[in-house]
């Protein structure tokens, strides 16, 4: 979704943005939840662990297209360099709105 530069303003002022440590945990959440986890002998390790591990750029090639995926789903395209909660954004853009044409109708009334 596009936004203007007054909605991209009220955003960033607004909100905290998704830093690059919280989309890495919801990655390594999502392996975790599709994907089994790993023993060996008697230890066990999430699948997320495993693949950073042994294989650092197929992990960081898949967060990438998982990031791809989530854009528009559950998080914002990039605002100023940075990511927002696509839910917290259209709350806050639906109370903008509301308060935008608010103001337009006093506006058109006085």
């Amino acid at each position: 979704m596009q936004y203007t530069k007054e909605q991209c303003r009220y955003i960033i002022a607004e909100l905290d943005s998704i830093g690059e440590r919280e989309l890495y945990h919801r990655y390594d959440e999502m392996l975790d939840e599709c994907y089994d986890a790993t023993t060996i002998g008697q230890l066990t390790y999430d699948s997320s662990y495993v693949l950073k591990c042994c294989d650092k750029v197929t992990y960081n090639c898949r967060y990438a297209d998982w990031l791809d995926g989530e854009i528009g789903t559950s998080i914002t395209d990039e605002i100023n360099g940075e990511y927002y909660d696509l839910d917290e954004v259209n709350c806050l853009l639906e109370d903008y709105d509301s308060t935008e044409s608010g103001d337009k109708d006093d506006a058109f009334v006085t």
